[in-house]
């Protein structure tokens, strides 16, 4: 009965989180010393750590991406990935702002914008967008469901504005903040 809803939030969240790390790791190589300088002053780990640290996660976020496109028996792996990565970048921009350190986190690309809360919250949701994923492959029935390329689409446009409103999610709280 549900498997509609759960082939929906399936596709919905392949299409964000795919999106999502795509942007991620193509902004990251653009200014790859910004992301390293980024994890330094994060402080959570040796210095000379940043650089490989750097690679690693820029690899895990583009497994993430190439997992979610091959799909079939390695979704299970790549939502997992995700929930990861997100967790530990999560967990990182919450020790940044809990001791005060004024940094950048350059999850997607230089900046010069200090960690704010709404990082945290847009990783949040796209945790939440990672699980529900999860939980929807898991509990769709082994039959199967045929979605058209209207719906598709419908869904492709749908993670778009989700992406793009969770990246910008401080510029969109800062258009509808009152003085």
């Amino acid at each position: 009965m549900f498997d509609g809803l759960w082939v929906y939030l399936l596709l919905f969240s392949r299409l964000a989180l795919g999106l999502m790390f795509t942007a991620s790791v193509s902004l990251k190589l653009r200014d790859l010393p910004a992301f390293e300088t980024a994890i330094r002053n994060f402080k959570i780990l040796p210095r000379h750590f940043a650089k490989p640290f750097a690679y690693l996660f820029l690899a895990g976020e583009a497994a993430v991406v190439i997992l979610m496109i091959v799909g079939g028996t390695l979704l299970p792996a790549a939502f997992l990935t995700a929930i990861f990565l997100l967790s530990l970048f999560t967990i990182a921009l919450l020790f940044v702002l809990w001791t005060g350190i004024q940094t950048s986190c350059a999850c997607f690309g230089s900046s010069q914008r200090p960690v704010s809360s709404a990082d945290v919250w847009r990783n949040v949701g796209f945790l939440v967008c990672a699980c529900i994923g999860l939980f929807s492959l898991n509990s769709l029935s082994n039959t199967i469901i045929k979605i058209g390329l209207g719906e598709a689409g419908l869904l492709g446009m749908m993670a778009v504005v989700f992406v793009v409103l969770s990246v910008y999610l401080r510029d969109v709280i800062e258009l509808f903040r009152f003085s």
